[in-house]
């Protein structure tokens, strides 16, 4: 990733925040914090299976867009982002929330130690409902890697990879042309379509249309250097350890881009016989439905 592609960009690390896959010593999170009232085992008699397939890409590249197509698939599947879990253990968790208040990363990453342990916690308690459990943009670091790979291990779950694929002039193109609609989609996720009469208003519901905070040229080009950097580690360690992995270009129009996503995510996740089709894990607070 080039800054200077973009007006006013500074360096993509500025001193004093700690680098991705580093320890901080100002944050602890030893495993043994996590609180044994979230993670819970399955009934006794009763099979689950579980399959956890990562899905990562740059961005720009389409993962939201991709992670609503795919768990409409399968009405089993729930999406894990990092950061929305984060935020929803800070509430009732002093260390979680501890962790984001110190966090002195510019993109606001923490330390590996705290991602972690929260996919622990989120991937014992997902393992007593069984179905598929799709992490968007995790992991994100070798060490992340490393620390699923085990946990899948340890846990008797199935894993793979959808990685999206596209060149830096694309991503760049997306990003900077990318608005996004405040009512039809709360948590800002996904592009709107523009009127084509009055570009800047939602051809859906009319409202003002706006850019996310960290598609923001100098946020978007961080977001953009700091996944070049850690992705080809971060892919080898998934590969190395056995992982059925898929590159889907993401360069392809959207429909031909889904049909390519739910072939690779079909093989991943194939539906088991003793799995119901339809919506399960309903308690789990970190388990994002993407149609919501």
């Amino acid at each position: 990733m080039d800054p200077a592609r973009w007006p006013g960009c500074p360096r993509p690390w500025p001193s004093g925040g700690p680098t991705p896959g580093t320890a901080d010593t100002s944050l602890t999170f030893p495993a043994e914090t996590v609180n044994p009232r979230r993670v819970h085992s399955p009934p006794h008699g009763r099979r689950t299976f579980v399959d956890v397939v990562a899905l990562l890409g740059p961005p720009g590249s389409g993962k939201s867009t991709l992670a609503m197509a795919l768990t409409a698939e399968r009405r089993d599947a729930r999406v894990f982002r990092l950061r929305e879990f984060a935020h929803q253990e800070a509430q009732t968790d002093r260390t979680v929330a501890s962790a984001l208040v110190r966090s002195r990363d510019p993109l606001g990453w923490l330390p590996d130690g705290v991602p972690t342990v929260l996919v622990r916690r989120a991937l014992d308690g997902y393992a007593s409902d069984g179905g598929v459990l799709l992490m968007e943009s995790y992991p994100g670091t070798p060490n992340q890697a490393r620390s699923l790979v085990r946990d899948l291990s340890r846990l008797g779950c199935r894993g793979g990879l959808i990685e999206l694929a596209a060149p830096e002039s694309v991503l760049l193109n997306r990003i900077q042309q990318r608005l996004v609609c405040a009512v039809c989609d709360p948590r800002r996720r996904r592009p709107a379509q523009p009127r084509l009469d009055e570009p800047g208003r939602c051809d859906s519901c009319g409202t003002e249309l706006e850019r996310r905070a960290n598609d923001a040229p100098t946020v978007a080009a961080r977001r953009l250097d700091r996944y070049q950097r850690y992705a080809p580690q971060t892919l080898a360690v998934l590969q190395a350890s056995g992982l059925v992995c898929h590159t889907v270009d993401s360069t392809q129009a959207e429909p031909l881009l889904i049909a390519a996503a739910l072939s690779a995510f079909r093989s991943l996740a194939p539906v088991h016989p003793s799995l119901p089709r339809k919506g399960i894990a309903r308690d789990n607070r970190f388990l994002t439905d993407a149609h919501v």
